[in-house]
């Protein structure tokens, strides 16, 4: 049996903004909050605002006393600024395992190459198990 799947209405900004003035959420400048909305994306901002929610899970969705866009706002570009400095890891650790690998390869298979021979085959994990579990 298939259940139907809702789609949501969209919301203007202004509709967006009264939601949210109806929710409790205090902001200053409803200007700012259309700016806000516009470049981050509303159901985006959601994710970030449902822990300053009463209830989300009952649809309770008015927020808690004194939450401000600027709590949302605040934690929402933090997450931000989190993703490069991960990406950046990442690619010092793909850098550095690569390395490690091809150097782990060439001094202890003498038959490894950079130019790969198509008529020799390269081993298989279950060939040499043991050359692949201390990489």
């Amino acid at each position: 049996m298939k259940s139907a799947l809702t789609i949501k209405e969209p919301l203007t900004i202004e509709k967006q903004i009264e939601r949210l003035k109806c929710r409790n959420l205090i902001f200053e400048d409803e200007n700012k909050l259309e700016q806000i909305l516009l470049k981050y994306n509303y159901y985006r901002l959601s994710g970030y605002w449902r822990k300053y929610q009463i209830n989300p899970e009952k649809k309770e969705n008015n927020f808690v006393d004194n939450t401000t866009l600027e709590n949302i706002i605040t934690i929402y570009e933090l997450d931000a600024s989190l993703r490069p400095l991960l990406l950046k890891g990442i690619g010092i650790f793909e850098v550095c395992f690569r390395t490690r690998f091809a150097y782990y390869m060439a001094i202890t298979d003498p038959d490894f190459s950079d130019t790969p021979n198509p008529e020799q085959p390269l081993p298989s994990i279950e060939d040499r198990p043991s050359l692949y579990l201390y990489i």
